[in-house]
């Protein structure tokens, strides 16, 4: 799709105009303003300090606990342009069950393997959320879409399909795409319902948006720094990530879900 000059935009959190592809509709501004005053209650809940996320931070990339820990990204990846059994096994670290047919048909030559194989192509592993185009919002969305609908319908909970395509991305580009749940989708829209209305999350197009302006927003990457000096301090040791949108993810997380 070709984008016009005058198109629609979103902002990125440290003032910057993040422009958007033709199809897409800009997140309303009190969505960023929630989803930062959410993110912010991450790091410091009710202490005011980061030593709040620090603490689950902490039981969470404990190499001898029960989470993943950087193991999601610590797997060696063995080819940046498929999908192998290494990234599965490596979403799988983080709750998402892999059925038989859905990791064939990723897996075995095909038609969802070639397509993705084709969007990855799309998507440099250097990109960033911090820095997109028009043009690579849509590869990206592409990707997605490509996993999410062609995927086997996962058990009874249809849902399922999205958090996997998610997941299965966020291995892929760990800098581009975040590890978007149900879980981090309702906590940061202040515990509404998932939807793509104004006030809601779980929309790949606005949850997008709201990651990249959260990424690039200063009060953030104050906080993932002063995060990931508190976690070196404690345990000098711990493989802790090093892609700060992924850093987010934990924080997210581990808030959402209470661990």
């Amino acid at each position: 799709m070709i984008r016009n000059s005058d198109g629609p935009t979103s902002v990125y959190g440290d003032g910057r105009v993040m422009a958007l592809p033709d199809d897409w509709r800009p997140v309303e501004p009190s969505m960023l303003d929630t989803a930062l005053a959410m993110t912010q209650r991450a790091f410091t809940g009710e202490q005011g300090s980061v030593e709040h996320a620090v603490d689950r931070l902490l039981r969470y990339y404990d190499p001898n606990g029960g989470y993943a820990g950087a193991t999601f990204l610590g797997v060696p990846v063995a080819d940046d342009y498929a999908v192998t059994a290494a990234d599965l096994w490596a979403v799988t670290t983080l709750e998402m069950k892999v059925p038989p047919d859905a990791g064939r048909r990723l897996l075995h030559p095909g038609p969802l393997r070639s397509i993705v194989e084709a969007r990855l192509r799309d998507l440099p592993p250097e990109s960033a959320l911090s820095a997109t185009t028009p043009t690579l919002l849509e590869h990206m969305s592409d990707l997605y879409n490509a996993i999410r609908t062609m995927l086997p319908r996962l058990g009874n909970r249809p849902t399922n399909q999205w958090v996997l395509s998610a997941k299965t991305c966020a291995r892929k580009r760990p800098e581009l795409f975040p590890v978007r749940d149900s879980k981090v989708c309702t906590y940061l829209s202040d515990n509404r319902t998932m939807g793509g209305r104004p006030g809601q999350l779980g929309w790949f197009t606005r949850d997008i948006q709201v990651l990249a302006y959260l990424i690039t927003h200063p009060l953030v990457q104050a906080g993932l720094g002063e995060a990931r000096a508190a976690l070196r301090e404690a345990q000098p040791t711990w493989s802790i990530d090093q892609s700060d949108l992924r850093l987010l993810d934990v924080v997210l997380w581990s808030e959402a879900t209470g661990v």
